[in-house]
């Protein structure tokens, strides 16, 4: 199989994970002017901490088992080995999973008391109804990742796509029409996961039989993911311990803040979520081909021009998307939200930088680099937090961020070398980020909303073409979906 078959395949898996993303991420959006014409920057950052606690609880469940699973799926193609290899996974998050919801469950008081400063028991649901969804992450998580495992993408996208419709159906119900406040976020998480954990028992049903638990297996998937367990705090740490910080600092309405401007800077994962998904399983499927390297080489190149493309469009329209979709007291989010998409694009690179090592099968690099960027992060947030406020915690994690990716090409070029052009890849970024963040710092002009549009339109159209042009040769995209 050439390199333009093995490129077009991943573009038309990209594609379909890409729309599915869209959709999603587009339904998710019309949540924004819903909830922030509902609740306040305090409400917000209670759902933020909550979210957050619970986000670190659910990195520690799974254990970093979906990766290990992503690479022992590989290694046979004898269908039973596979099912151990899926069954192993699910039994061990379903036990460490059940821990975390009675921890979760007994620690209610403290959190409220010392962490939320609010001690009225009435505002515990939240929490509780939260702690319960770590149940029903596990069956959405393992049948999505067989799906793209069997590169099956438009299963993927359907049986995704239809949980996140379905979480938002109920959500709009409790929150908009039963007026329920924040509860309502985390019941339609919960009816949504109940709902398609039973789909994904029935579709998995052969898989997940305690036949096919294999301790052996299990014990080697334990032994390559372990690095990641303590690489999955610094993670946490990485990505969410600045809200802690806010909330110490500034209180709630600062955490709320932040967060709405963390997603709205993360509209940038529709794209990078979507390379990703279709990614990991690509690259280990022609790993034993003679023109690998070649394929991962060439993806990069055209990956790095659309990310620079992606970087500016977000530098240059942020303040009008921010407008378009929340209220004034949310206006300030603005730097945030900038930054952020900023960051999406700095990890996204990550997925990349890390295929080497993956090759080889270790993560103690990535570990390591995870623990530097979340070390950075803290000592940043010490240090800037304090006087920056929320911009200053949007800085720190675009600043530690960039070490990962960094570190990860280093390290993984040493073990599996690939041509990487990334001079090239450094010029196109800094170049958009430059004429992004000049335009909004240096140029000022009193012109109304639609005018002011026009200007940054224009701005990224030349930009633009001067891209596909200077590229003509090589970004001639229409071959990856031609039949």
């Amino acid at each position: 199989m050439s390199t333009l078959i093995k490129i077009k395949s991943l573009g038309k898996d990209s594609v379909i994970y890409g729309l599915s993303s869209v959709l999603t991420k587009m339904i998710t959006v019309f949540l924004i002017p819903v909830y922030t014409r509902i609740f306040t920057p305090s409400d917000y950052g209670v759902m933020n901490i909550i979210t957050n606690v619970l986000s670190a609880c659910a990195l520690f469940a799974v254990f970093g088992l979906d990766s290990a699973a992503a690479r022992w799926y590989y290694d046979s193609d004898d269908l039973a080995d596979r099912k151990s290899t899926l069954s192993s996974w699910f039994y061990f998050q379903t036990i460490v999973s059940t821990a975390f919801v009675v921890l979760m469950l007994v620690s209610t008081p403290l959190v409220f008391k010392y962490l939320l400063k609010d001690s009225d028991q009435g505002n515990y649901l939240p929490w509780t109804i939260a702690s319960l969804t770590l149940w029903t992450m596990i069956l959405p998580k393992v049948i999505n990742s067989l799906f793209r495992f069997r590169r099956k993408p438009k299963q993927a996208v359907l049986f995704s796509l239809s949980h996140s419709i379905l979480t938002i159906g109920v959500t709009i119900l409790t929150v908009v029409y039963m007026r329920t406040g924040i509860v309502g976020v985390f019941i339609g998480r919960l009816c949504a996961g109940i709902v398609f954990s039973i789909v994904g028992y029935f579709l998995l049903e052969d898989w997940l039989s305690v036949s096919n638990f294999n301790k052996v297996r299990l014990k080697k998937m334990l032994k390559f993911s372990a690095p990641l367990v303590p690489s999955s705090l610094a993670f946490w740490v990485l990505n969410s311990a600045n809200s802690f910080f806010l909330l110490y600092y500034f209180g709630k309405a600062e955490v709320g803040l932040y967060a709405v401007g963390v997603s709205i800077g993360a509209f940038l994962m529709l794209f990078t979520t979507a390379f990703q998904q279709a990614w990991g399983p690509f690259a280990f499927s022609i790993i034993k081909d003679k023109d690998a390297k070649d394929v991962y080489a060439s993806v990069f190149g055209i990956y790095a021009i659309l990310a620079s493309i992606l970087l500016l469009f977000s530098v240059l329209f942020i303040p009008e998307i921010l407008a378009l979709l929340t209220t004034p007291k949310f206006y300030s989010a603005s730097w945030v939200a900038t930054l952020m998409s900023i960051n999406v694009i700095v990890a996204s690179f990550s997925y990349i930088a890390n295929l080497g090592l993956n090759i080889v099968k270790t993560n103690k690099p990535y570990a390591k680099a995870i623990f530097m960027a979340a070390g950075l992060n803290l000592v940043l947030n010490f240090v800037v937090v304090p006087h920056l406020g929320m911009l200053g915690s949007a800085l720190s994690v675009v600043v530690s961020q960039s070490i990962v990716p960094v570190y990860l090409f280093y390290k993984s070029q040493k073990v599996y070398f690939v041509n990487y052009n990334f001079k090239k890849a450094l010029i196109y970024i800094l170049i958009a980020l430059l004429i992004g963040i000049l335009f909004r710092l240096l140029v000022n002009i009193d012109l109304d909303f639609i005018h002011k549009l026009m200007l940054k339109t224009s701005i990224f159209i030349t930009f633009l073409s001067i891209v596909c042009f200077v590229n003509r040769k090589h970004i001639n995209l229409s071959y990856l979906f031609k039949k």
